[in-house]
């Protein structure tokens, strides 16, 4: 595959056609992502730890907190009330100086990472709740460096795994971001605020919940969690912020939440992580991207798939006993398993970490090698390579 990375413009508009990528073997097309295959490390590896970490894990009630403080009588906006005030006064731009990280020790973290045999571990780089985790050049104001715990928290995940030899990734899910937060934009229904919008719609913080003011009136009472439905400079953003984020810290891995989005945005993206691996491998593309084969999105579960396709299993934020991950995690051995093992709310964690690592070890090497081959190295993400 020849020449400059060439950008797509079907369905585009002009500022997608004059995106900036790597230059290298890969173009922004389907067909030629398709020629990727997953690097050695990747297809060898039998357990990669991940870090589902982020202010969201401040209050301990979910990974989708920053949306469901937002929906009216249930127990999220419930806790929210009891605990933050209503949502059209307190709302989760009031929740994110609560993660702190105060506790946070990636060293030693990563030492207990390394005891469970694991060979690579994912960093949160942004969930939905718009919220970066590492010093965003174009997330200024609500990134892990301005705000919450004023420090880069990508970055001490990335230093700490590699001086261990431990391969480095990160998951980003920033791409149903905009429509996701439709709920914060909205306002209760009934009692006493009956009709006072929540605070998403104060334009002082559309830089966190979004701006809506070009949309269709009825936007965010429609738009569904994870539609993708949003506008070209939304999508625009996404490309800058998340290429950015493979820059800044160049990952063995990325993981997207979903198929390739926004077409020429997120084929974009791929190809610029895939030509920036190449160039700093002396051409060749030696990392991994997630595409739905690499990993399904099974939160809590292996899920079933033929053919040892390697697999992520969720135990978020310091989620279950590790007791009820072994058969799903033993019955795996044949594929590689990604594992959720992200600190809790005070930021440690470590008790989780240490009931996985008495067993851990022996999963991790038993069979070392060679196990997922034939679909890890296969690019099937969004359609590609099916």
């Amino acid at each position: 595959m020849a020449g400059a990375a060439g950008i797509i413009t079907k369905k585009g508009s002009a500022a997608a056609s004059s995106l900036d990528i790597e230059k290298g073997p890969f173009q922004a097309t389907r067909e030629s992502l398709k020629a990727y295959t997953a690097p050695e490390w990747f297809r060898d590896a039998k357990l990669g730890l991940w870090a589902h970490w982020g202010p969201q894990s401040a209050p301990e009630q979910g990974d989708w907190f920053a949306q469901r403080m937002y929906l009216e009588g249930t127990p999220v906006y419930k806790w929210h009330v009891e605990n933050f005030g209503h949502p059209s006064k307190s709302g989760f731009k009031d929740v994110i100086p609560t993660f702190k990280a105060e506790k946070w020790e990636p060293e030693h973290l990563m030492d207990l990472y390394v005891k469970t045999g694991a060979k690579y571990f994912v960093s949160m780089g942004v969930h939905h709740d718009n919220f970066d985790m590492w010093n965003s050049k174009y997330q200024p104001r609500w990134n892990a460096v301005s705000a919450g715990p004023k420090r880069d928290i990508v970055g001490a995940w990335r230093d700490a795994a590699r001086k261990r030899g431990l391969r480095f990734g990160v998951s980003e899910h920033l791409s149903n971001s905009f429509d996701w937060f439709a709920p914060a934009h909205r306002s209760d229904k009934t009692g006493p605020y009956a009709g006072v919008p929540y605070d998403g719609v104060d334009p002082n913080y559309a830089d966190l919940y979004h701006s809506y003011k070009d949309m269709p009136e009825d936007f965010a009472m429609k738009a569904a969690a994870m539609g993708r439905v949003a506008p070209d400079w939304w999508k625009l953003q996404y490309f800058n912020r998340i290429k950015d984020l493979i820059d800044q810290h160049q990952p063995d891995l990325l993981y997207t939440d979903g198929g390739i989005p926004f077409d020429e945005y997120g084929l974009s993206l791929v190809a610029h992580h895939y030509n920036s691996s190449a160039k700093r491998h002396g051409g060749l593309a030696g990392q991994e991207h997630r595409f739905g084969l690499a990993f399904l999105n099974a939160a809590h579960q292996i899920a079933r798939a033929p053919e040892r396709r390697p697999q992520r299993l969720g135990i978020s934020q310091g989620g279950a006993d590790p007791g009820l991950v072994r058969a799903p995690l033993a019955g795996a051995v044949e594929r590689t398993a990604g594992v959720d093992v992200g600190p809790t709310g005070d930021d440690q964690g470590h008790d989780k970490v240490l009931g996985l690592a008495c067993w851990l070890p022996g999963l991790a090497h038993e069979g070392a090698t060679g196990q997922p081959r034939q679909q890890a190295s296969r690019v099937a993400r969004g359609g590609l390579g099916a």
